[in-house]
């Protein structure tokens, strides 16, 4: 079967990721990588309590189907791609709409679950025995709020590890026959954090988000923070430093593709496992990243 080159596959990427990106401009959509420093982990073994939380998803479960920005893109060179983003803020907004809502319609019917859970639960599996941490206390209901001041809020001065899924989709390639079915991709990204908590010493109303954030940024502080990125079961791929969709690493890309009906198929079987994978490959991905 006839597909796309890698170059479309890659700008099909990247249109996707800035569509999704959309207006966002604060959570984990633009954290950084913060690694762990080297003595960190003998005083958390010190510590009489470690909180570990999930979030709720930071993004819904996506499908980009094939008749959006698949077809705007096949063929096109990367300068065609430039120009049409600029000019396609209002396709990009509909193309974001139908993902969220095919995307729903397949979580809703087949009880996907976010790995994030599987992540945590992994994760914290192994911190108990390959790095002795006994005392992590997991917090089985999500958490709503993000921003380590509220947290602080919430749970008292503690230190917490949290989890937040801030991608989970399938994204078309397109096929050059016309007699197939073309094939979808899976790509998964979480996000990790080790925080220190402690409650604000500011205790005033601020007037907007972005001033609550300066008023309190010295009152809790992000220890470690690790991103993890999986797509079409290539290796996750761990983010050191500021990633754009500009200069994704190759190794990203695995070559795992199915079409949507492979996908469903056996009240979405295959999908369920695939999400189990990337749960358990970023998990022990992240754990590396924190431990090295």
């Amino acid at each position: 079967m006839l597909r796309v080159t890698h170059t479309q596959t890659y700008l099909i990427f990247l249109f996707l990721t800035m569509v999704a990106a959309g207006c966002a401009t604060t959570g984990p959509e633009i954290a950084k990588p913060i690694p762990l420093a080297a003595n960190d982990v003998t005083w958390l073994r010190e510590q009489p309590e470690i909180v570990v939380i999930h979030h709720q998803t930071a993004q819904p479960f996506r499908v980009w189907m094939s008749d959006a920005g698949a077809d705007f893109l096949e063929g096109l060179g990367a300068q065609t791609v430039v120009f049409a983003l600029y000019f396609s803020q209002k396709a990009g907004e509909r193309l974001q709409a139908k993902s969220l809502r095919e995307g729903e319609q397949i979580r809703t019917k087949y009880s996907l679950t976010d790995p994030v859970v599987d992540v945590k639960a992994r994760f914290v599996e192994a911190l108990r025995t390959k790095l002795e941490l006994h005392n992590l206390r997991p917090v089985s209901e999500s958490v709503t709020d993000y921003e380590p001041y509220k947290l602080a809020d919430a749970f008292g001065p503690v230190v917490a590890l949290d989890f937040v899924t801030s991608s989970w989709e399938l994204s078309v390639l397109r096929s050059l026959n016309p007699f197939t079915s073309d094939p979808y991709r899976l790509s998964y990204a979480v996000h990790a954090r080790l925080l220190r908590l402690t409650p604000a010493k500011y205790q005033g109303e601020p007037q907007s988000p972005a001033v609550a954030r300066l008023l309190h940024s010295e009152d809790s502080k992000i220890m470690w923070q690790g991103i993890c990125r999986a797509i079409g079961g290539g290796a996750p791929y761990i983010t050191r430093e500021n990633l754009t969709p500009l200069f994704i690493p190759k190794q990203l890309f695995g070559e795992q593709s199915y079409a949507l009906d492979e996908w469903t198929a056996h009240d979405a079987a295959l999908l369920k496992a695939k999400l189990n994978e990337v749960a358990n490959a970023c998990a022990q991905a992240l754990l590396a990243e924190f431990s090295r």
